[in-house]
């Protein structure tokens, strides 16, 4: 039987978190709370409720699983495993020496990743620094994966998809979608990360180029550069392993105009789990 939790707007749950009220599409700070490392380990998964919605419901899908209702602003250690929905994101606290494997579930769908260091706050998982290190542009299994102090903070331990990811292209914004013709707002991976670190309390000066796991971009012999859609199958993952305290921020890239996310264009499920 499936159990729902459903979380008063503004009220603490029975863990002594509180819910607060922000919108997903703003990217100032919502709520009082400053959750650090230590903290997190002691609660389920708050979110992040929209504007006009009076609960967030959270449900658990069997021991150690849950599922971040609609709206995905999940923050969790308690819990083994979490799905975040296609086109959300979600924040993990994971201690030095702790593993988190990130799976597209349907397969296809393109994973913005982010680690930041919350022992400093100007630190964090840096593509341009890992480009240099590694001296390749995509990394592989078993290779550290570089902050912008240029010293390893994360280990890609293991890859089951075909091992093509990128680290070239920056997370979609708002602006990336009016320029693809869309008209309106479009949830985007720029205010999905923003959403995670205002949440947790954090702050950062702007938004790092992410590793956009399982995204292809060839790159032609004339430099030209093709999003391509995903290669990575149905229950595809990689391991990622701390090296430091971090906090690792993903979001399943809700990119529906162009076929990154498959030749469908529709951004699916991820599913993120956080190894003993």
């Amino acid at each position: 039987m499936r159990r729902s939790k459903t979380v008063e707007n503004g009220h603490r749950d029975g863990l002594g978190v509180r819910v607060a009220t922000g919108s997903l599409l703003d990217s100032s700070p919502v709520g009082s709370t400053r959750l650090t490392l230590e903290a997190c380990s002691r609660f389920a998964i708050p979110c992040l409720v929209p504007p006009g919605e009076r609960h967030c419901s959270h449900s658990e899908g069997g021991p150690g699983t849950r599922r971040c209702g609609q709206y995905g602003a999940a923050v969790t250690t308690a819990l083994q495993t979490t799905t975040i929905t296609a086109g959300h994101g979600g924040a993990f606290p994971l201690p030095q020496g702790r593993q988190l494997r990130v799976t597209t579930v349907e397969g296809s769908q393109v994973v913005d990743t982010w680690a930041l260091v919350p022992a400093d706050p100007g630190e964090w998982l840096s593509m341009e620094h890992t480009r240099g290190m590694l001296s390749k542009v995509s990394p592989h299994a078993g290779d550290l994966l570089y902050s912008n102090r240029r010293r390893p903070v994360l280990a890609l331990l293991e890859d089951t998809s075909p091992g093509v990811h990128d680290t070239l292209i920056a997370a979609c914004d708002q602006a990336r979608y009016d320029q693809l013709g869309h008209v309106g707002a479009h949830r985007n991976c720029v205010e999905n990360f923003r959403a995670a670190v205002s949440f947790l309390g954090g702050a950062v000066p702007a938004v790092p180029s992410p590793l956009n796991l399982f995204m292809r971009v060839p790159v032609a012999a004339d430099g030209r550069l093709e999003l391509a859609p995903s290669v990575a199958g149905r229950g595809d993952s990689v391991t990622l392993e701390a090296l430091v305290d971090v906090v690792v921020v993903v979001s399943a890239c809700p990119q529906d105009l162009v076929p990154i996310n498959g030749a469908a264009l529709t951004p699916t499920d991820i599913a993120v789990e956080l190894l003993p």
